[in-house]
This record gives C-alpha cells, sequence and structure tokens, in this order.
C-alpha cells in the first residue's frame, strides 16, 4: 500500500501520461498522419480542459508549507534554480535543436524567436514562465495580504480575473497570470482547507466521477464547447475535473503502482525533455509508417516521450552530470549568508 501522502506523485503521473499524449498526437496530426478527425479532436479537447490546471493546482498546494519552511525572498531564489533556470537552459538547448532541423520538422523556427524567452514562451516552456510568475505573485500577495488569512478572497479575485475583458491584456505576462492564477489559488484553497479530508474514499470517489462524467459529455458533445473562449462553463469543467484527478489520485493509494509514482516524480525532467525524443522519433517513424498506423505510432510516440528522459536522468545522475535541471544559486545564497 502507498503512502497516504502518494497521491501528489500519482496526480503528477497521471498529468504528465497526458502533457505527452497531447504533445505526440497534435505533433502527428499536424504532420499529416491519417486519422479520425472528429475522434482526436474529442480526445485533443478532453485532456486540455484540466491537464495544465492540475498542474497549476499542485504546485499552489505546496506554496503555503514552503512559505513554513523558508522566507519570501528564500523561495524565490528556491525557484530560480528548480524552474526559471532549467526553462532558460531547456528552452535555448531545445529552440537551437529546433532551428538546425527546421526542414525536416513541423515548425519552421527561427534564432530570434529562441532568443526572445525572457518576453515570451516558445512551446511547452511557457508553463515554467507562467508557473515562475506565480509563484512570484503569490508570494508578493503572500507578503503584503497573508494569504493563510485571505485565500478565499485572492481565490475568488483569481477567478474574476479569468474572465478578464479582452482589452486588459498588454502583454504575455499579464496572459499567462489571468488565465492560470485561479488553479494555482485552488491549490492553495486545497491545502489550507482540505488537507487533512479524506476524499479519496468511494463514498466521494463515486460522485465526483459521475459529475466529471457529464460535466465533460455536456461541455465537449452537448455544447461542442471551446476551450479557447473562456467561460464559467470551462472553469467549472476544470475544476471538476482536477477535483477528479485529485480523488483518483487518493484512491490509488490504497495499491501501489510504482511505474505510475516514477513518473510523477520525474514529472519536470519529462515535461523538459519529451518533446525532442517524441519528435526525433516521428521523424524516423513517418520514414517506416508513412502517413498511416496512427495508433502505432501514437503508442510508440508516448512509450518513447515518457520513457527516453527518464533514461537521460540516470545517466546524468549515475556520472554526476550537474546542473542539467537545476541550478545551485539558492544554496550559493544561504552559504554566503
Amino acid at each position: 500500500m502507498s503512502s497516504r501522502s502518494d497521491w501528489i506523485d500519482y496526480a503528477k503521473g497521471l498529468g504528465i501520461i497526458l502533457v505527452v499524449y497531447g504533445h505526440v498526437a497534435r505533433g502527428l496530426y499536424n504532420s499529416g498522419v491519417h486519422i479520425n478527425e472528429g475522434a482526436y479532436q474529442l480526445i485533443d479537447s478532453f485532456i486540455y480542459s484540466f491537464h495544465m490546471p492540475l498542474f497549476f493546482f499542485l504546485s499552489g498546494f505546496f506554496l503555503l508549507s514552503s512559505l513554513k519552511k523558508k522566507s519570501g525572498k528564500e523561495l524565490i531564489f528556491k525557484k530560480v534554480d528548480t524552474i526559471f533556470y532549467p526553462y532558460v537552459l531547456w528552452s535555448v538547448l531545445q529552440g537551437t535543436i529546433e532551428v538546425s532541423l527546421s526542414k525536416v520538422t513541423n515548425g519552421d523556427v527561427k534564432l530570434y524567436e529562441v532568443l526572445s524567452l525572457f518576453t515570451y514562451a516558445r512551446a511547452h516552456f511557457w508553463f515554467l514562465y507562467a508557473l515562475f510568475l506565480l509563484f512570484f505573485v503569490s508570494i508578493l500577495l503572500h507578503k503584503v495580504f497573508d494569504l493563510n488569512a485571505n485565500a478565499k478572497f485572492f481565490f475568488f479575485i483569481s477567478a474574476c480575473l479569468y474572465f478578464y475583458p479582452s482589452y486588459l491584456i498588454t502583454d504575455n505576462t499579464q496572459d499567462y497570470i489571468f488565465n492560470n492564477l485561479v488553479f494555482f489559488m485552488l491549490g492553495v484553497i486545497f491545502y489550507k482547507f482540505y488537507k487533512n479530508k479524506d476524499i479519496g474514499r468511494f463514498m466521494f470517489f463515486i460522485p465526483i466521477s459521475l459529475l466529471f462524467i457529464i460535466v465533460q459529455y455536456i461541455y465537449h458533445i452537448i455544447y461542442q464547447g471551446d476551450l479557447n473562449h473562456k467561460g464559467g462553463g470551462g472553469l467549472a469543467l476544470s475544476i471538476i475535473s482536477v477535483v477528479f484527478i485529485v480523488s483518483l489520485s487518493q484512491l490509488l493509494c490504497n495499491w501501489r503502482f510504482k511505474l505510475l509514482l516514477y513518473l510523477g516524480t520525474s514529472s519536470l525532467y519529462i515535461y523538459l525533455m519529451h518533446i525532442l525524443f517524441a519528435s526525433g522519433f516521428r521523424i524516423v517513424s513517418r520514414k517506416y509508417f508513412g502517413d498511416g498506423y496512427y495508433e502505432a505510432q501514437l503508442f510508440l510516440g508516448v512509450s518513447f516521450g515518457l520513457a527516453l528522459p527518464l533514461v537521460v536522468v540516470f545517466c546524468t545522475r549515475k556520472f554526476r552530470v550537474r546542473y542539467i535541471f537545476e541550478a545551485p544559486i539558492s544554496n550559493v545564497l544561504i552559504k554566503i549568508k
């Protein structure tokens, strides 16, 4: 049986599988592989309705506990090490490779786009850029207003920002904050009020599962909702779906799924590298499969996208390669103090 705290890694494991699946499926679709258009669009919309909100929620869940151990300044430096540094390093690394291979990939990446990473986040790295901004804003809010006392209020404010009028947006920074702060604050709310409540019991899991299925069906099948157009329905859909994944993850703690746990603990590494490996596999597989065998290419692409980053992590640890995924800035500053 797993530890009760393992639900977080189960949730990350489920989330990273959906991330890799979504990116591989989109890559195959954009490359012209024959596919059932309706099924592809439905699954894509389903996945993108909650998989990134889930990761923002999980990050927000740790904010208050982290601020109990570190000052706001120390936590910011730590996030520079663990979020902003890998964002810069891997954005440049992947971007340089994409520029070099642009003739054989789906994209046409320019070098100036890669070097604009401080003002515009490319590809899937937008998540790290947005996450660092959210930590910075939330730590500032905590310092000025105390999120412990005002968590519900700022969740309400963040929900209002989610419905911003288009004229409020002036740059990408505001877009990243307004779109995702509500899910980050949902994590703060869950930590403060619900972390000790067992929502992984069958008595909770069964109704939340039914609600999850119903709202997904109504949104995607009946109303054919578009997640690019924000609204109360889209926000409710994302929140209910996140709660369902949390409940499922807590339920999984009654057993032990080592592979899923390992994927969860390695989710950041997989997130950083999966596009490189999945795209590389797609280039090779197209030579053998052509535009057919979508399911086989999808399965193998997801498998490579999940497995090969783990091989890289194993090798870097075995040969003690440093500063690939994290910088030592916060440790250096602590020693200086």
